[in-house]
């Protein structure tokens, strides 16, 4: 006789109920991306699975946006997975930043540079201009990307005005000096 499993009544009217079903899934489908992940030695935990799917629904809902899946998770975990700044002890957490990063400039640039595009950009920002600092991408790169953007430029790399290395013209450098 065959066993049957009986799955709970859900009230398919109950957005709660569809969420918990949703989030569970994609927490399931960026576990299975450990096995891609393990060789650079990252892996997720269950608890670091669904804390990335919450980071994603909030960030998607604040920033007015809408996804269907993992692409954007599964590619920022596969794309930063051989950072070599990252290491097991900030994984999580470095993902859910950059998580976060992505949603705000796809918004603030109003879609102006591709997926992966902009991957591609952080990329290159955590590894070779902030050397792991989110910080420092998120206060300074970020920033100037989003003005280039803004200003429809070609190119998304600092300008000579740009120069973060000097002072402000407006900052006496004899101040302090008696």
């Amino acid at each position: 006789m065959p066993s049957y499993q009986i799955l709970p009544q859900i009230d398919f009217f109950n957005n709660t109920a569809l969420k918990e079903i949703q989030s569970r899934d994609l927490s399931l489908q960026i576990l299975e991306l450990n096995e891609t992940t393990a060789e650079y030695g990252f892996v997720l935990s269950e608890k670091d699975a669904a804390e990335l799917v919450q980071t994603r629904n909030k960030s998607l809902y604040d920033n007015d946006r809408i996804e269907m899946g993992i692409g954007i998770v599964a590619k920022i975990i596969e794309k930063f997975s051989k950072s070599s700044f990252v290491n097991q002890s900030n994984y999580a957490e470095t993902l859910n930043e950059l998580l976060d990063v992505f949603y705000y400039v796809k918004s603030e640039a109003r879609d102006k540079i591709s997926d992966n595009d902009l991957l591609d950009r952080l990329y290159d920002y955590y590894e070779n201009k902030c050397y792991g600092s989110m910080e420092l991408m998120t206060g300074r790169e970020i920033e100037i990307l989003l003005r280039y953007i803004h200003r429809d430029k070609k190119s998304y790399d600092l300008e000579e005005e740009d120069d973060y290395g000097s002072e402000p013209e407006w900052i006496d450098p004899h101040m302090g000096e008696d």
